[in-house]
Formats: C-alpha cells, structure tokens, sequence
C-alpha cells in the first residue's frame, strides 16, 4: 500500500472548536456573563448544578449538547428554565432532546444575574443575531459595547467573529484576552489552544488544551483537539490514544471518532480506520465533509467504486464546494465512467461559473486522474 494512502484527507479542514454555526458563537460568549460569580474551578464545581451559562457554553448541535443533556441529567440546574428561556434557546438551534431534559430537571436554586450581566446578555446576544446574519459590522459593534462590563465574554465573541473572518492573528490576541478576563473557564483555553494551533503555535496550543483538561476533565473537546494537534505533529499513535480517550469521554463524538480514523490511518490499519470514519459519518449524516473524508480514504485505499456515492453525498450537502465537485469528476474519469463524469462535468461548469467544455476540464484535472490509475482500473 502506497505511504501517501493518508494524503489528500485532511483532518485540520474542520478546526473542531471553531465551528461555524451561530449557535457556538452565542453560547460560548456567554460564558463569562454567567459563570462570573463561580470563577473557581473545583472538582466540587463539577458537582454543582448547571448554571445557565454552562448549559449555553456547550449547547450546540453537536456532541457539545450531547455533554451538557448528559450534565443536566446528572447535576440539575440552578435557573428556571422558563418558557421564554426554552424558546430563546429553540431559536438558537437546540436540540429537542436537551430541550426535553431542562423541562424536567431538578433546579437546586435560581438566582438573578446582576444588571451589568442582564446588559451584557442583551448586548452579546444583539451582536451574535447580527453576525448569524452576516452583519459582522454591526456585531463587532455590539460586541464592544459588552467589552468594559464583560471582558471575557466580549472577547470570546470577538475572537470568534476574527476567526470567522478568517483573521487569525486577530483571534488569537482576543481569545488570549479572555484567558486573561477568566482564567478558570476551561472554554477559554480551549479556543486560545485552537487559535494557537492554527497559527502553527503547537507547543503554546498544547499547554492550553492541557488546562482545559485540568480545569474540566470531563470536557472531551480539548482531548479531541489534542488527537489532531498529534496528527499535525506526525504522531499518530499520541493521536490514537487522545482520539480513544475523548471517545471514552463521549462516544458520539463525530470528531474524535474521524481523529481516531485518521491515526488508524496513517498507522497504516486501514480497516479499522474506515470503520471509525463511518462511525463518525453516522453520527454526523449531513456533513459534508464526513461524507468527503470517508470518499477519499476509501478512494486511497483502492475502493474506488465505494468513494464515488460518498463523493456525491458530500457534493449533494454542499452543492458549492467546487474542489469536492472536482475530486468527483476526478474520480468518476479514472473509473472510466463516461456518462456520470459527463453528468459531473456540467456541475462543474456550473459551479465554477465556467464556460471551458469538458474536454477543456478534464485536460485541468488530467494529472490527477493519473496519479494512481492502478487503484481505479476497471476489472
């Protein structure tokens, strides 16, 4: 099997803890606001019932709310999960499930935030409906405003517009000044680890997805992070035993699932690496990439005619990611199937906004159908 077999797939194009979604930009941000009277870190505190902003800092989509259902149910909150609250968090993409769980759990007590904190809510959350709709402008705006009163949550939805911007410097500097607001949020160290490791800093990026973990070790995202930072170092079996340990931690992390595909992968275990790169298309059906991943390692491995509907799922729930569009018709020409390479190549076309036929095309991507035109030969 060719060494290389693992190229192509990388698994750093999903910076986990960057997620794009508004619902992560909004609860992490507001963190701070609500955690601002329990900044110690104990393990006590893992004890204590949920406050409102430790239910918002991990709620998203993902196997983020997956944590905090789990949480919920196992510690109570101390706020009334009003109606108003439930359909605010509706509003923001909940899932039903962790809906259903903050109905039912066991509320030890309620408190009223102050009305700097109440202020600071209404100011971040103007800035994070702004940016969900794409006025970062007028986000940053409300997100300053924030600034004085609350230094590590507006710098936590600052850096996360930098990063959305794709300004990693910006990013890193905001997140290092929530770490420095709120030194005892572990979300804070994560996120300044995610900027640092993006920025090629992975040293600095490891020491603070380590005090994550110190400060959380329940928390698996840092743990994910640290199974792709060894990745980046070329260490797949470190990957491998942080990619299993945060699966331990929650076995319907997509992520940690992928990572530990790719350390299998690159430790040349290719059937355990595909399966754990199912796994995490399972858990995460309608992402693209998931589904793009999977194609290429099965494309790298010689199952070429498997890649293909992996391939074509991905482009289904992406229709505009041209460079997946490409690896298709890239695929689909050394398979030799004529009539859907045809059919892709109008996709192309219409994609890339291009009027070059699909001669013109297929001579752009000639050099990749013959890379390895051994791996795809019809039988």
């Amino acid at each position: 099997m060719r060494k290389e077999v693992c190229d192509g797939a990388d698994s750093s194009q999903f910076w986990y803890t960057t997620m794009t979604t508004p619902v992560r930009l909004l609860v992490l941000v507001l963190t701070a606001v609500f955690l601002h009277g329990n900044q110690d870190a104990t393990p006590k505190a893992m004890r204590d019932p949920l406050t409102m902003g430790q239910v918002l800092v991990w709620m998203d989509g993902g196997a983020e709310s997956l944590r905090v259902e789990q949480l919920v149910e196992r510690q109570g909150v101390d706020f009334v999960p009003t109606a108003e609250l439930l359909d605010s968090l509706k509003v923001l993409n909940a899932k039903p499930s962790l809906l259903e769980k903050l109905k039912r759990a066991k509320v030890a007590h309620s408190g009223v935030g102050s009305a700097k904190e109440q202020a600071a809510y209404a100011e971040l959350f103007m800035c994070l409906r702004k940016a969900n709709s794409g006025a970062d402008a007028e986000a940053e705006r409300e997100c300053l405003a924030a600034e004085t009163d609350e230094p590590s949550t507006a710098g936590f939805a600052l850096g996360l517009l930098a990063k959305r911007r794709g300004k990693s410097s910006e990013a890193l500097r905001f997140f290092s000044a929530a770490v420095e607001a709120a030194p005892t949020i572990p979300d804070n160290h994560n996120y300044l680890a995610s900027a640092s490791q993006k920025l090629g800093q992975l040293d600095r990026a490891e020491a603070e997805y380590r005090e994550a973990i110190r400060l959380d070790p329940a928390y698996e995202t840092p743990v994910s992070n640290l199974a792709d930072l060894y990745l980046a170092k070329n260490d797949p079996i470190l990957a491998e035993r942080y990619a299993r340990q945060a699966i331990t931690l929650m076995k319907e992390d997509a992520y940690a699932h992928n990572e530990l595909g790719m350390a299998l992968c690159k430790q040349q275990k290719f059937d355990e690496c595909l399966a754990e790169l199912r796994e995490a298309e399972r858990l995460e059906p309608d992402n693209a990439f998931r589904h793009a991943q999977l194609g290429t390692i099965l494309w790298n491995t010689g199952k070429c005619s498997d890649a293909v509907p992996e391939f074509q799922q991905a482009t289904k729930l992406e229709p505009s990611n041209s460079y997946t569009h490409l690896r298709l018709l890239t695929l689909l020409l050394q398979l030799r199937r004529k009539e859907d390479a045809q059919t892709e190549c109008a996709a192309v076309q219409a994609v890339l906004h291009t009027t070059k036929s699909c001669a013109e095309i297929a001579a752009i991507v000639r050099k990749d159908t013959e890379k390895a035109p051994k791996l795809c030969e019809q039988p």
